[in-house]
């Protein structure tokens, strides 16, 4: 994992951690094959959302080409598509 991964996956860990809050419930422990939108802490309008946010805030951009959607959203799957954009 590089740098910038790690940078996204705590990012996200803090984002699930806040949106968790705000629904008053606790964050469960997470591992790479936790998936976010099966697993209720995002639905498919929030998992799009993040995908923005995280885009924008680390400029990277997110190949839906090569990505399984069964991978793309677990945890583990999230973070290794995170690729620095070309410039």
């Amino acid at each position: 994992m590089n740098e910038t991964q790690q940078a996204v996956r705590q990012f996200v860990l803090e984002t699930l951690a806040e949106l968790s809050r705000a629904k008053g419930a606790g964050l469960p422990a997470l591992d790479d094959s936790c998936n976010l939108i099966g697993s209720g802490l995002v639905d498919s309008i929030g998992f799009l959302e993040l995908i923005g946010t995280v885009e924008k805030k680390f400029g990277i951009s997110f190949d839906f080409s090569a990505a399984d959607p069964g991978e793309f959203t677990t945890l583990g799957g999230f973070v290794a598509h995170a690729v620095p954009s070309p410039h």
